[in-house]
C-alpha cells in the first residue's frame, strides 16, 4: 500500500507538471489529516505571501470539508469574515480540495499562484495523481 507521504509526493509533482505545462510559477501544499504538511512545492517566481495563501486553501478545504471555491460561493460574505477571524487559516479563495479515503478525510490540497480557475485546476490534476 502506497504511503500519504508518497501520495502527497505524488500530487505535488503533479501540480509543479501543471504549473509548467501553463507557464505560471505555482505553490502547491498537501496536508494530512492534522493539518500537518505532508509534502509542498514554491515555485521561483511566486509572490512571497502565495505559499502561505496556498496553505490556508488546504486547511480551509480540510476544516470545513469542501472545496474551497464552493465554499466561496455558499457561504455569505459576512459569514466568511466571522469565520476567517475565529479559525486560523481560512480562506474563501478557489484552490483548496479535501482528500476523501476510505470514507474520511484524510488531508487536502492546496494550489495558489494563478488565477483561482486555474488554482483549482491545479487541486483538481493533484488530486487525481494523489488517487493515482
Amino acid at each position: 500500500m502506497t504511503s500519504f507521504l508518497e501520495q502527497a509526493q505524488r500530487a505535488v509533482a503533479r501540480g509543479l507538471e501543471f504549473a509548467r505545462a501553463e507557464g505560471v510559477p505555482m505553490a502547491i501544499v498537501v496536508i494530512d489529516e492534522h493539518a500537518s504538511v505532508a509534502a509542498a512545492a514554491r515555485m521561483d517566481g511566486t509572490r512571497p505571501s502565495t505559499y502561505d495563501v496556498t496553505l490556508a486553501k488546504a486547511n480551509t478545504a480540510l476544516q470545513l470539508r469542501a472545496p474551497t471555491a464552493r465554499l466561496k460561493e455558499a457561504i455569505a460574505a459576512e459569514n466568511q469574515i466571522a469565520l476567517s477571524q475565529l479559525l486560523d487559516r481560512i480562506v474563501f479563495i478557489g484552490g483548496g480540495l479535501p482528500i476523501e479515503q476510505a470514507g474520511r478525510f484524510a488531508g487536502a490540497i492546496g494550489a495558489g499562484g494563478a488565477s483561482e480557475e486555474r488554482d483549482a485546476e491545479c487541486a483538481r490534476a493533484c488530486l487525481e495523481a494523489f488517487h493515482g
